[in-house]
């Protein structure tokens, strides 16, 4: 008998590969009024304190075999959903907007209305639509930090992708620059001169210059090109590098100015997929254990190389954090076989819960965020 929606399961308590402070993670805000919930409103919030801000923050999760984008509420569970086309696999939120990275288009998304207000074709969409990470169409997706472009990647499925620029006034595609095979993940840069690809199968990055649509391949590859120690997704510090982590083994540190990379020890040891960074801390969450042991989530402090280690019973794909910085979302459509949920993780103790869904969720996000 599936669990539940908001259903609490008790978990293993937090380990620590070294010791380390308290996590602040990814501010956003978020408010959707109108829309009516359901599930077991009684259910235990994941956060500290009963009544904080935390456990009513909606989150746009991405149900690929449905075809949706739902908007679940973490204690009642899915409050809303909306059809945004074929094989959809990751999202971007901001202001009131939802980008989805559907398989033929991009669907925009008015979360507040919960409907879609626009499907744009990409130039170089696939023929054949599919499910599961080899399937050609769009993946990441991200949104220029003054909200006026979307960029899309998209697998081809045929050698290299392809980055598709949105122009989200006009709601039409205006561009587009080559870039690698498999684009898991975007990355637009806050001073809004470049966005960058985190292409899986080229072992490293593509950077794409934004006036121009100029591109060029930028290799990260420290443990060889194994057939796990491909980069999936990564993150933008604040002096505009790209954190990568490889394999709970590495995190790869690339200067896109120089090509230059860094590496330092990770102790995780999960092939690792979702990460999300606030306030000098990298959130990583891993599928598959090296080892033998569990999927985790790592928690690394950058200034000082500690890395926490939350362990879980599930693999999990991508991570959406509260506007308070104390639960972790973790969506459960891991792309090489998930489970129907979302993980939370309160940071600050380890507790862990579950909130049982009808479908695999892979992208996942705040219904609408600010920069931190």
């Amino acid at each position: 008998m599936t669990p539940a929606a908001g259903r609490v399961t008790a978990r293993r308590p937090v380990t620590e590969s070294r010791a380390a402070g308290a996590v602040s993670v990814l501010l956003a805000v978020v408010l959707l009024g109108g829309i009516v919930g359901c599930g077991d409103r009684s259910s235990a919030s994941p956060n500290a304190g009963p009544g904080s801000g935390s456990d009513r923050t909606p989150l746009a999760v991405v149900l690929p075999r449905r075809g949706e984008l739902a908007l679940v509420d973490p204690r009642r569970g899915v409050v809303s959903r909306i059809k945004v086309g074929a094989s959809p696999w990751g999202v971007a939120v901001a202001g009131d907007r939802a980008y989805v990275s559907a398989a033929r288009h991009v669907a925009v998304v008015d979360v507040r209305r919960a409907r879609v207000i626009a499907r744009v074709r990409y130039a170089d969409g696939p023929g054949r639509v599919e499910l599961g990470e080899y399937r050609a169409g769009g993946m990441g997706v991200a949104v220029a930090p003054d909200g006026r472009r979307v960029y899309i990647g998209v697998n081809t499925g045929n050698g290299p992708g392809r980055l598709e620029v949105l122009d989200a006034r006009r709601l039409k595609m205006v561009g587009g620059a080559r870039i690698g095979e498999r684009p898991f993940d975007v990355l637009a840069a806050e001073d809004g001169r470049s966005v960058f690809t985190v292409d899986h199968d080229s072992y490293g990055v593509t950077a794409v210059d934004t006036r121009t649509l100029g591109s060029r391949f930028l290799p990260v590859a420290p443990l060889g090109r194994g057939a796990f120690d491909k980069l999936n997704y990564g993150a933008l510090d604040e002096a505009g590098r790209l954190l990568l982590p490889i394999n709970g083994e590495i995190l790869a540190t690339l200067d896109p100015r120089s090509g230059r990379v860094t590496t330092r020890r990770m102790r995780s040891r999960v092939h690792q997929a979702g990460v999300a960074l606030s306030r000098g801390r990298l959130l990583t969450v891993g599928a598959e254990s090296l080892e033998g042991g569990s999927p985790n989530l790592s928690i690394y402090d950058l200034a000082t190389g500690r890395e926490r280690i939350v362990p879980l019973d599930r693999p999990h794909e991508e991570i959406a954090v509260d506007a308070e910085g104390a639960v972790a979302y973790l969506s459960g459509g891991y792309t090489r076989g998930g489970w129907a949920g979302i993980t939370a993780v309160t940071l600050g103790s380890g507790r862990v819960r579950e909130i049982h869904l009808d479908d695999e969720p892979l992208g996942i996000a705040l219904s609408r965020a600010r920069r931190p």
